[in-house]
């Protein structure tokens, strides 16, 4: 039985001039088949890199699809003008980076901004699969209603209306949604990130996943092969062969194996991340295991740790053993830092419409409190201020003013109790009061959904939801940041990695290893 959608594309596009050989997914694949699916799955990157080009189907489109369609070819001779004939594409869409620069300029052409919303807003820009298919196939054309038109140009208009700081509000969210960004890098043969040295490593692809919708959790690895394969030029490694039979907690499990052991991404473990304690207890998914589901809806997770945690790795040579007996096992060369023994409730949304320049904070009040209980006095101003900033990184705030804003905010407040954490002394009380609104906004965004923590030995940290008093601060020998362990029988779940305000390597000299071989496991 032919889908009613496929059936709606073959009559689309067939050809009144010569003969076409199309493959449908739907059609040539038999979804029913497990075994069938996962050998066509593993010929995804020869199906579509060999093929003349991808036919995309749309659907049938609304009244307002003209005037989408005629807002795209404005936009796209806009951007093809005002980049000399794209030959300035590069240093107008992509001053630093591979983000798009949101530009003061005005678009100068005609834009229908509902008829764009409504095109952007369609179901098929977050379909899974589409992804690989656009990107290996030599060329893409969309089809819609009685229209056709290049896929580039649609890819390339998207990315000269998000850039530009005068579009529509809405407008920008669809296109945001509809991830054509981040197709463009890939897609765009000519001025996409590839071209510019990026290249499209498993790590940054499983990323690259989670901005779509899947129907089965396993996809989110799945999905991607094609794209890694084509990479790759060559077969898929064992611990990425598609399996359907396979449950999605042993898919997650072996493609975060395949990150560490084959890949050697290290800084895979910073994304682990437990939104509360029920999902660490009950997961099916080792703790050391990135579940690629779900990390998508995870908003408060920062991915900036290894900057700040560049100067807290252990041992030089890294010993990471993944056992031949338990799958689920790994063990990890490591030392013991210290033990939490007191933490801040977590900051929560709610607090942070409260909260307010100048106004108590209680949450703050607690946090100080447990400071000036856990570590000594001289101490408190320097941990609070790099802590309570951590993420920060510069975004509000530079890092040779912390020390001064949080004095000149705590101050403002009454809640300094130590004389030197006071008011700077300054005649330029406006530049004061700057200060302390930036640290505020500094403090507000790093701690938001995050717990402060104290240790044994007095250290002052910030990360997980979930942490609690008797977890492990350990660093991991090659590891580029402290991660929170949880004690569990003879072996430790991983909670996630933290910033510690004097986790520092070269005060790791006199904290004895817990011995030549530490199992950290599920």
């Amino acid at each position: 039985m032919v889908p009613v959608s496929a059936a709606a594309a073959l009559r689309m596009m067939r050809s009144q001039n010569q003969d076409r050989v199309l493959w449908i997914i739907a059609i040539c694949i038999n979804q029913k088949d497990l075994a069938e699916r996962a050998q066509q799955v593993q010929m995804m990157s020869l199906i579509y890199s060999r093929s003349t080009g991808n036919l995309i189907y749309l659907g049938e489109g609304d009244g307002s699809m003209r005037s989408a369609l005629k807002s795209l070819q404005n936009v796209y001779h806009d951007l093809e003008q005002e980049t000399d004939d794209f030959t300035q594409l590069d240093g107008t869409l992509f001053k630093t980076g591979t983000d798009p620069v949101r530009e003061e300029t005005k678009l100068t052409c005609g834009v229908d901004i509902p008829a764009l919303k409504t095109l952007f807003s369609l179901p098929w820009f977050r379909r899974l699969w589409i992804f690989q298919e656009v990107v290996l196939a030599p060329c893409n054309t969309c089809y819609i209603g009685p229209f056709d038109f290049s896929f580039l140009l649609l890819v390339r208009a998207a990315m000269w209306l998000f850039g530009n700081k005068k579009v529509d509000h809405e407008l920008i969210q669809s296109l945001y949604k509809s991830n054509c960004v981040l197709v463009f890098h890939f897609v765009d043969r000519s001025f996409g990130a590839c071209v510019m040295g990026v290249t499209p490593r498993m790590e940054n692809l499983l990323f690259g996943a989670l901005y779509f919708l899947a129907s089965e959790q396993g996809d989110f690895v799945y999905g991607m092969l094609g794209i890694h394969q084509n990479v790759q030029q060559g077969p898929l490694h064992r611990l990425l062969v598609p399996d359907f039979t396979k449950p999605a907690a042993d898919v997650f499990r072996d493609a975060t194996r395949y990150l560490i052991e084959v890949r050697d991404c290290i800084r895979t473990w910073l994304w682990i991340y437990w939104e509360t304690e029920d999902e660490l207890q009950s997961s099916e998914i080792p703790s050391w295991a990135i579940d690629w589901s779900r990390l998508r809806a995870n908003k408060s997770r920062d991915l900036h740790l290894r900057r700040f945690n560049a100067g807290c790795e252990g041992p030089r040579s890294r010993s990471i053993a993944f056992s031949t007996d338990d799958a689920n096992l790994v063990l990890v060369e490591g030392i013991r830092l210290a033990e939490v023994v007191d933490t801040t409730s977590v900051l929560t949304d709610a607090m942070l419409i409260d909260a307010e320049i100048g106004k108590q904070c209680p949450w703050l009040e607690d946090c100080i409190s447990k400071v000036y209980e856990h570590l000594p006095t001289e101490e408190v101003e320097e941990a609070l201020s790099s802590v309570l900033t951590a993420f920060d990184n510069g975004r509000y705030l530079p890092t040779e003013q912390r020390s001064q804003a949080m004095a000149e905010f705590i101050s403002s407040l009454g809640l300094a109790r130590n004389p030197s954490i006071r008011s700077p002394m300054s005649s330029d009380q406006a530049e004061l009061a700057g200060l302390a609104l930036h640290f505020f906004r500094a403090w507000t965004y790093t701690c938001s959904n995050r717990r402060i923590f104290t240790t044994t030995g007095g250290h002052l940290g910030i990360e997980s939801i979930v942490l609690e008093e008797g977890d492990v601060i350990a660093v991991l020998s090659g590891f580029h940041a402290p991660y929170i362990l949880r004690p569990f029988g003879p072996d430790y779940r991983i909670v996630g990695a933290c910033y510690g305000s004097s986790c520092k390597a070269k005060q790791l000299s006199s904290i004895a290893p817990m011995g030549s071989l530490t199992q950290y496991s599920d």
